[in-house]
């Protein structure tokens, strides 16, 4: 059972979150929302995801999302829990230093001062047909993506070569320029989607988020 004591409160809101709000005890790793940003988080939510308070408070809940997030089910949830008062939902999430988890989710509406709170807690889920279902759901994108477009850079490079030697054996007297100038934006294209695909692998877990910047 835990006390209104395991609560953190962002600052801005120390004197003006009702204590309704806080008073619902959960063993589970809960956060309070308001206006998109969270305003309060417990302990356990701290110690499961990793952020501590000054990381956390005052930020929007889309910093443990990453590759392998659904963000259609994230904002199905959002919506369902707008409209109907409350939802729940499993969904793949991040912790700070980046390890990939499946979040199992409830969220409720609370109306409380005039303003509207969302109260939400969650729990690991360590079965691991659960986990590899929900880890591939946002990561297929990204592998899609990638294997894409290193069979795209093949099919220019190949597209490529071939123009190139065709316009090598033209008689035209700017047939040596075209011919450069083709293998010139081969080479950038090819290079520019390399990078891209790299990049993307490169930030294959967690997306890291600016923790300077508040949403």
């Amino acid at each position: 059972m835990q006390s209104r004591c395991d609560w953190d409160v962002w600052g801005p809101y120390k004197h003006r979150i009702p204590a309704a709000v806080t008073a619902w005890f959960s063993p589970k790793a809960a956060i309070v929302v308001e206006e998109g940003k969270i305003v309060a988080c417990n302990e356990a939510w701290k110690s499961l995801c990793g952020f501590n308070s000054n990381e956390c408070l005052g930020f929007s809940p889309k910093i443990l999302q990453g590759q392998a997030t659904s963000l259609v089910k994230a904002a199905s949830f959002r919506d369902e829990v707008e409209a109907f008062g409350g939802a729940s939902v499993m969904l793949a999430n991040y912790t700070k230093d980046g390890r990939a988890f499946v979040h199992s989710l409830r969220a409720i509406q609370i109306q409380a001062s005039g303003n509207t709170y969302y109260y939400t807690e969650g729990q690991e889920v360590y079965d691991e047909a659960i986990r590899r279902a929900a880890l591939k759901i946002g990561g297929e994108s990204a592998a899609t993506w990638s294997l894409s477009a290193d069979l795209l850079c093949w099919l220019v490079t190949l597209c490529g070569v071939a123009m190139v030697l065709l316009l090598h054996q033209m008689a035209h007297p700017f047939s040596v320029w075209l011919a450069s100038i083709s293998a010139a934006l081969v080479v950038v294209y090819v290079q520019t989607a390399q990078d891209i695909a790299k990049v993307d692998q490169n930030e294959g877990g967690h997306k890291h988020i600016d923790l300077q910047n508040r949403f």
